[in-house]
């Protein structure tokens, strides 16, 4: 049993490394058909709000995989050392960080900025656990590091539920703009026929 799970682990961690470099060199070569209303249709969970004019946004599709599956590795190669696990975290964070700060993969700023500081926020995230190693050996400073870590926690969750509720506003606003079209036309439809008699 064990070795036919071993063997359904290894395909689908095979499928996860291959399967990223087949989109990426796919839409690669097809990034000018991105704004497209039939290649958006097709393809529209997987390139979602992709930039086409970014001829790099297509290498998101690595950048997001691997470095999850990474941090997945850094966790099991190195179960009984901590700080390392936390270092090596922090490093693939950091280079997230800088690399989405050079590219704009989304076509709207919004998204570009809350990619960007929901990565920012996985990087203090890891800086803060550094204090709950034997780095910080005070229990008080790690009681307040921990409190901070919480408030950091906070702060991201109620900034990314804030673009939820942007949409939620805009979509509400597009709905009652609608039915003020719809009224306003009906009431001239009505005139109209008035007039006509």
């Amino acid at each position: 049993m064990q070795v036919i799970f071993a063997v359904i682990s290894i395909i689908i961690l095979a499928v996860y490394i291959v399967a990223p470099i087949f989109l990426t060199i796919y839409f690669r070569r097809n990034v000018k058909r991105f704004h497209l209303s039939t290649f958006k249709l097709r393809y529209k969970e997987v390139i979602n709000d992709l930039s086409y004019r970014n001829n790099s946004s297509p290498y998101y599709f690595l950048l997001f995989c691997y470095r999850r599956l990474a941090a997945n590795l850094i966790i099991v190669l190195l179960p009984s050392y901590s700080s390392s696990q936390i270092m090596l975290n922090v490093f693939l964070s950091q280079m997230v960080v800088f690399s989405l700060g050079f590219v704009n993969i989304y076509q709207e700023a919004y998204n570009n900025r809350l990619n960007y500081f929901n990565e920012a926020m996985v990087l203090l995230t890891g800086y803060h656990l550094f204090c709950f190693t034997d780095f910080v050996p005070k229990a008080a400073t790690r009681y307040q590091v921990g409190q901070s870590l919480v408030c950091v926690i906070i702060l991201t969750i109620c900034v990314n539920l804030s673009g939820v509720a942007r949409l939620v506003i805009l979509s509400v606003r597009r709905l009652i703009r609608m039915h003020i079209k719809r009224r306003e036309y009906r009431k001239r439809c009505a005139h109209l026929k008035r007039v006509e008699k």
